[in-house]
């Protein structure tokens, strides 16, 4: 990741999602199960629900149950009300539409997935997240 990525990343960190996510009253759906909630975190993990656990072991159901100290989500990506924002798929699809539209008729739907070979082979990494999200 360049310096310039890293800077807007850090950015919204620090700001848009700061305003989102801290004191937010936000849980998971009752359908997710029950809302795990995180203190004493650091670079490789935290307390969830009491008991330290390190953030590579969760699976991504668990990940997306995490609920931070201050509120809101766990994940780096949050909506306007402090829960993850889950619907990748969807900003691929319109984004695609948009360019079919405007631009290149041709354009095919582009996935989530792609995105991640798309960063590989640009030699970015899809996988860099700040230390204290998951």
């Amino acid at each position: 990741m360049d310096y310039p990525v890293l800077a807007e990343l850090h950015s919204y960190i620090e700001l848009e999602r700061a305003l989102a996510a801290v004191g937010s009253p936000w849980r998971p759906p009752a359908l997710w199960g029950e809302p795990l909630m995180v203190t004493e975190t650091d670079e490789r993990g935290g307390r969830v629900d009491g008991v330290r656990v390190t953030w590579k072991s969760l699976g991504p159901k668990d990940r997306r149950r995490l609920v931070a100290p201050g509120g809101g989500s766990m994940l780096l990506a949050v909506r306007h009300d402090g829960g993850p924002f889950t619907a990748w798929g969807t900003v691929f699809a319109r984004a695609s539409e948009r360019i079919r539209e405007r631009f290149e008729p041709r354009f095919p739907h582009v996935w989530p997935h792609r995105l991640r070979h798309s960063m590989a082979m640009s030699g970015g990494t899809a996988s860099a997240a700040p230390s204290r999200m998951v």
